[in-house]
């Protein structure tokens, strides 16, 4: 355990010479890759809403059309809802977790050593839902928060969680600008920047395409690892 502190004390050193004080972090893709069993769970409740993409290609295309909006024909935003809670429904249920990333159990540590650190996640189901993968993973429940759009009712979106936690730690002295967002979304990005915090992308695995999605989206500033050697500076 003492080597592996060592590995993330980087990161979370540098997000506070930043000028951070508080840390919004992303969990699908990002803490854990969850790739395998969401590809699972939209196989198994795609009968009811139509898909771009087929559920058999290469795990990477599927996530690609997925940052680009391209993964589902659902135009109308509750639809859209509706198709993914379905899904995390599934893959809560078929309990075919994800894979942590290297360093993210003892990153979410040292970082909730330094600073007010949050997960938080667009997935459109309750936190209490998922306080068991998360336990699986390791994670310091303890010492972090736990926030999901799910939490807040139907249709609710990520930029309305980041909004109304942004309210909620203003009233506790932090501004918006000393909030990070590390994500691997370019839309969860695009969402930080616009309401104020700074925003760091995650980039889940090497491809060009998905790269400069997620760049473009956090203004080029970007970390392909929670451990020390992220490429921060």
């Amino acid at each position: 355990m003492i080597k592996a502190w060592v590995l993330v004390v980087g990161l979370a050193r540098d997000l506070m010479e930043l000028g951070a004080k508080a840390l919004f972090i992303d969990l699908d893709m990002t803490l854990v890759d969850t790739a395998r069993g969401l590809i699972i769970a939209m196989d198994m409740v795609r009968g009811e809403f139509p898909l771009e993409i087929q559920l058999d290609s290469d795990t990477r295309a599927i996530m690609k059309s997925y940052y680009n909006g391209s993964l589902i024909k659902i135009n109308e935003p509750m639809k859209r809802w509706i198709f993914w809670r379905y899904v995390w429904i599934k893959y809560l249920e078929n309990r075919i977790y994800g894979i942590p990333m290297p360093c993210s159990e003892d990153f979410l540590r040292e970082s909730a050593g330094r600073m007010i650190t949050a997960i938080v996640t667009g997935r459109e189901v309750e936190t209490r839902l998922f306080v068991d993968e998360l336990n699986s993973y390791g994670f310091p429940l303890d010492m972090i928060s736990v926030y999901s759009t799910g939490d807040l009712g139907f249709g609710v979106t990520k930029r309305e969680l980041y909004e109304q936690l942004a309210r909620k730690y203003g009233r506790l002295g932090i501004p918006r600008s000393s909030i990070v967002v590390i994500s691997d979304s370019p839309r969860d990005l695009l969402f930080a920047n616009e309401i104020g915090f700074k925003a760091i992308g995650y980039i889940p695995f090497d491809d060009r395409e998905v790269e400069e999605m997620i760049s473009m989206a956090s203004n080029g500033i970007v970390i392909r690892t929670l451990c020390t050697n992220h490429g921060l500076f």
